[in-house]
């Protein structure tokens, strides 16, 4: 079945929400407390997103730069020795991420170190900036990817709905259909009720004139003339 203009609209309008949703992505420096201690991390809240989906973007992006998340506690992940450009130095970095879910929306935490030294807000523009960009990203990815699981959710809920509106259709058709072979069955009923009654008509006529001769001979035989 072809896309409608409302639906059409619709889904623009919703792609449109989407990408305002998206661009909004604030990050901020929190003091938390994390495995080795309460330090700045830097967190972004996504609303419509859950902690399932977070997670799997977070290991995605540091995948990206060739690293690999390991279990950690309380956080989530822990990233060791993962390069990231513009920030920190040649040791490499050690990255935890720590997910919360609050209501219809995920936070996320995550803190970087070097040699010890956790990035606060206090470290060089360099680092600081680079650090919020890439929470901007992923920030921004994690928003995409929950806004296109809505959107195929809906579409699956929207193709379902096409697909029992195409069903009714196909019935309403078949209806139709049974009403015309019901109107014809009655023309040829009502056509062989009317030869039934012209025969039946003349069989009749056909059984008084049998009655009659038959009528006349009894006659003749009670006047012994036979």
């Amino acid at each position: 079945m072809k896309s409608t203009p409302t639906r059409g609209l619709a889904l623009l309008s919703f792609c449109l929400a989407a990408t305002l949703l998206c661009a909004q992505t604030d990050v901020n420096f929190e003091l938390k407390s994390m495995s080795l201690g309460p330090y700045e991390g830097m967190t972004t809240t996504v609303a419509g997103a859950d902690e399932k989906l977070a997670q799997s973007c977070w290991r995605d992006l540091m995948k990206q730069y060739g690293g690999k998340c390991k279990k950690s506690k309380p956080e989530k992940f822990k990233t060791e020795g993962v390069f990231i450009d513009g920030i920190g130095g040649a040791d490499g970095l050690n990255v935890y991420a720590m997910f919360e879910e609050q209501g219809e929306a995920v936070k996320t935490t995550v803190w970087m170190s070097e040699r010890g030294n956790f990035i606060t807000d206090a470290d060089s523009d360099r680092d600081v900036e680079r650090f919020k960009a890439l929470m901007r990203e992923y920030g921004q990815t994690l928003c995409s990817e929950s806004i296109q699981q809505d959107l195929d959710a809906e579409q699956k809920s929207m193709d379902k709905v096409e697909r029992d509106l195409t069903q009714l259709e196909r019935a309403h058709q078949g209806y139709l259909d049974d009403i015309e072979r019901a109107k014809k069955a009655i023309e040829q009923a009502e056509m062989r009720i009317e030869k039934n009654e012209a025969a039946q008509e003349e069989t009749r006529l056909e059984l008084e004139k049998a009655t009659d001769a038959v009528k006349a001979v009894q006659a003749l035989l009670a006047a012994g003339k036979c």
